[in-house]
């Protein structure tokens, strides 16, 4: 990131300007483009950020390491791509794993693709599941959604 960071810094190349304010909102350890957009869906209406595919669990007792996870109040939240659903195999591998986390005390919001497309109905899912949890920030703003 620190490569991708210096050459944005030193650009002088068209599109730059955008290229250093998009810079703001890049992460490591990101896996995939949809945990990215679902990450700021979530940030650009206001909540926490949270931290994307942190390992839950010790070196001796792993449990999971979710797309996106709000430490301070122990909420995670999963985009489920189709692969997850793809197979008998994976898909129960999902659910041992989701109820593990339950089990530790996690809370667990799963996204799909059809969630995606109600970015509103998302972020109140989110929001409620942190208040539960003790968040006591404001409630999402929708300023920067604009369903045209």
């Amino acid at each position: 990131m620190a490569e991708l960071t210096e050459a944005v810094a030193s650009s002088t190349a068209h599109g730059v300007k955008r290229a250093r304010r998009a810079m703001a909102y890049v992460r490591e350890r990101v896996e995939s483009p949809r945990e990215t957009v679902l990450r700021l869906i979530l940030v650009f209406a206001g909540l926490p950020e949270p931290v994307p595919n942190l390992r839950i669990g010790d070196r001796d007792d792993f449990i999971a390491r979710p797309d996106l996870v709000y430490v301070s109040y122990r909420v995670v939240v999963e985009y489920d791509g189709q692969h997850h659903w793809a197979t008998e195999g994976q898909r129960e591998y999902d659910i041992a794993r989701r109820e593990a986390l339950e089990a530790a005390g996690w809370r667990v919001i799963v996204v799909t693709r059809t969630g995606m497309r109600q970015p509103q109905d998302l972020v109140w899912r989110v929001y409620r599941a942190l208040r539960e949890r003790g968040y006591d920030g404001p409630p999402p703003s929708f300023r920067w959604f604009d369903p045209r």
